[in-house]
């Protein structure tokens, strides 16, 4: 049995990349994969940009897509989706 992966939350502050936490850009350093919101596929991702000056050229970007919609069922269904798409990936036990 493989121990679990951790998930932290790193919030990106106001958008400029000098004013990210300490803390948030020794994590964002040290995990070699960042889940990072766009609005549609194959969108930017703007805390991707703003995360980008303190992520090592090997860490993996994996973006998910938060539509945004009038369609609460449908938004729950993708958080749904990505809920589990985090779980699976924490299981593997990588970070």
């Amino acid at each position: 049995m493989t121990a679990a992966g951790t998930l932290y939350g790193v919030g990106v502050g106001p958008g400029d990349p000098d004013l990210l936490t300490v803390k948030a850009v020794r994590l964002l350093q040290t995990v070699p994969l960042v889940f990072v919101p766009v609005a549609r596929p194959g969108g930017e991702s703007l805390a991707a940009r703003i995360a980008a000056p303190h992520l090592p050229s090997s860490t993996e970007l994996v973006p998910l897509v938060f539509a945004m919609r009038a369609d609460h069922g449908a938004m729950a269904a993708q958080w749904q989706q990505h809920a589990a798409t985090i779980a699976a990936q924490l299981d593997s036990g990588e970070d």
